[in-house]
């Protein structure tokens, strides 16, 4: 309970402008990432066409955990 009362005094505190912002520019960077490298990956690299989508997501998972 004292865990669940922690994480909604941090999103209360939080600006929740720049937390918009930050999703959703990291939403259109994955999306970005998928149609600019999808071809190289197949191509060059013989992997799936969301190789560096999913390596993008997990970097992107692993910096929002460390950060908060």
């Amino acid at each position: 309970m004292k865990v669940l009362r922690g994480i909604k005094n941090t999103f209360k505190d939080m600006d929740k402008v720049l937390l918009f912002a930050m999703f959703f520019l990291s939403i259109f960077g994955l999306f970005n990432i998928v149609t600019a490298s999808s071809r190289e990956a197949v191509v060059r690299y013989e992997v799936s066409t969301y190789y560096y989508f999913f390596k993008q997501l997990k970097m992107l998972l692993a910096g929002l955990v460390l950060s908060y």
